[in-house]
This record gives structure tokens, C-alpha cells and sequence, in this order.
């Protein structure tokens, strides 16, 4: 199994700081829209197995899924160019939950969520404002969790890390050239997204 390397903010200062530098790297670089398509799926970073039965998997998700477990390039634009599950569920999101209180840390429950992705994978493909915005945002980091690969490889990680190590004056810029030099494109679209 690799290994990470850990690191922890030495003040409150700092980790705002880390936030605020990453926010603004990934803000500024290049759009995803003008070279979308020059790379492949990328494989996991991880390299992790998970030990589960065929019958558990057919269980959780279909087959061919449409929202489940597709690869980073397809997250937020289906292969016809239309806008993915993730994507609506995202503006559905932007719309109906900004104003909920907890909409991303209080759960729903799961039988609703997993309910939904069914409907959606069976044709019910908009999300009406009736929605319970908690179960979509609940929908959304399921989503995030089932990628095939990490949206932030550890390659990137390290990069990252790196550049945060650098001078507080030089941090930024360096944060912004480590993304831009060693995100994949997709990747990088759906961190920025």
C-alpha cells in the first residue's frame, strides 16, 4: 500500500491559508473546456481492492451504471456532451441548497439516496425543486466517493504539499504552477467545478 505524506497545519492561520492558496490556484488555471479530451481515463492512484461479493455489487448498483462509479473524464459531461448527474445534481444544488443549513454535513438517509440514483438511472434525469436538497447533496458525495480514481492523484498530492512547503510569499504562485503542471485535465475541470 503507498504511502501519503501527512501534513497538519502548525496554526489556524495556516490552514486558512492553505485553503485560501489551493481555492485561488484552482480558480486560475486553465479551463477544462479548451483541451477537454486530450487525456484518457486515468487509472486509480490508490491501487486499493476492496473484497465484496458479486451478489453485494449487483445489490448496490447496476451493472452499467449511469452515475455510479464512471471515470473522472465523464463526472460532469456525458460522452453526447449533455450535463451528467453530478453536474445537475450540482446546479440543483447551487439553485435549491445553498441556504440550507448543513446541506453537505447532515445526512440523508441512504435508502433515499440510492432510491434517487435509480430513478435518475430509469429515466427521472431532472432534479424538480420539490427535491429534498439534502438527499441530492447526499447524492452527490456518493458520487464523489464511487470515482474510479482519486480526483486529486497522489502525485498531485505530493506536488502540492511541496509548493505549500515553499516561502508564504511564493506559495501561491507555486500552488498554481503544481496544479497546472500535474493535474490531469479532467481532474482538474472537476476540482474547479
Amino acid at each position: 500500500m503507498p504511502e501519503f505524506p501527512v501534513t497538519q497545519a502548525e496554526s489556524l492561520d495556516d490552514l486558512h491559508e492553505w485553503k485560501a492558496a489551493l481555492k485561488e490556484a484552482l480558480s486560475n488555471a486553465p479551463s477544462a473546456a479548451l483541451v477537454m479530451g486530450q487525456n484518457g481515463i486515468f487509472k486509480n492512484d490508490q491501487g486499493n481492492a476492496v473484497d465484496i461479493s458479486s451478489v453485494q455489487l449487483e445489490e448496490r448498483q447496476p451493472a452499467k451504471s449511469l452515475v455510479i462509479g464512471r471515470p473522472i473524464l465523464l463526472a460532469l459531461e456525458d460522452i453526447d456532451g449533455t450535463p451528467s448527474f453530478l453536474e445537475k445534481a450540482l446546479r440543483f444544488l447551487e439553485e435549491y441548497g445553498v441556504k440550507i443549513e448543513g446541506i453537505l454535513r447532515q445526512s440523508a438517509d441512504v435508502d433515499d439516496v440510492e432510491h434517487r440514483i435509480r430513478e435518475y438511472e430509469k429515466g427521472k434525469s431532472e432534479f424538480l425543486h420539490e427535491e429534498d436538497p439534502h438527499v441530492i447533496a447526499d447524492c452527490v458525495k456518493y458520487v464523489l466517493r464511487e470515482l474510479p480514481s482519486s480526483p486529486v492523484p497522489a502525485s498531485c498530492c505530493n506536488a502540492l504539499l511541496e509548493a505549500f512547503r515553499t516561502d508564504r510569499g511564493m506559495r501561491l504562485n507555486a500552488m498554481r504552477t503544481a496544479i497546472c503542471e500535474t493535474f490531469p485535465e479532467p481532474n482538474r475541470c472537476l476540482l474547479q467545478r
